[in-house]
């Protein structure tokens, strides 16, 4: 028996935003973020963890990341994952404290990074349009097979394009905001 349920579509949805502003954080910007490095794999222990579950980082100024390792006998295994991880960066370790001081980036570089975001942006957009797909095949199977009407098909199909329509404008809106912060000197 089908049963449209508004609230499971916009969590699939919701999951493919966050997803998309995860994958935008990880873009660097003008200016030092954490989020820069949170992603970078570190194998310690035996296993691969990201950095962020392994040390602290923080914001030292405008072009310089602070990396502390909650185990101070891991940050040469750190230092050496950071520089490996090809974000074009040359981490300084000094006294258990990892410095990652961050070049100033060219205005090409910059434009480079627009598109970057704009690529994660539009694969976030499909993965929306693919779950209204989804959700619309039931729909219509749903109707197909008798168990719903067809006014209730299109309503249904409407509630889905509405839902659609908020989380592609969710994305644009995210884009927009990162693309300024990124052109902006």
């Amino acid at each position: 028996m089908y049963n449209f349920n508004k609230k499971e579509v916009e969590n699939r949805m919701q999951k493919a935003l966050d997803a998309f502003e995860n994958h935008l954080g990880s873009v660097r910007s003008g200016r030092a973020s954490p989020a820069f490095l949170e992603s970078v794999l570190v194998e310690i222990y035996g296993q691969k963890m990201r950095l962020k579950e392994v040390a602290s980082i923080s914001v030292v100024d405008n072009f310089t990341l602070s990396v502390k390792p909650f185990d101070s006998s891991s940050a040469s295994v750190i230092n050496k994952e950071i520089q490996d991880a090809g974000l074009g960066v040359n981490p300084i370790l000094e006294s258990g404290i990892i410095r990652v001081p961050l070049p100033k980036m060219t205005e090409d570089r910059r434009k480079e990074m627009v598109k970057i975001c704009e690529k994660y942006a539009e694969d976030s957009k499909i993965a929306i349009r693919n779950i209204r797909r989804d959700e619309n095949d039931k729909t219509k199977k749903a109707e197909k097979d008798k168990e719903i009407s067809k006014d209730e098909m299109e309503r249904n199909e409407a509630d889905v394009q509405k839902i659609t329509d908020m989380f592609i404008k969710k994305i644009e809106d995210s884009l927009d905001r990162k693309s300024k912060e990124i052109l902006h000197i």
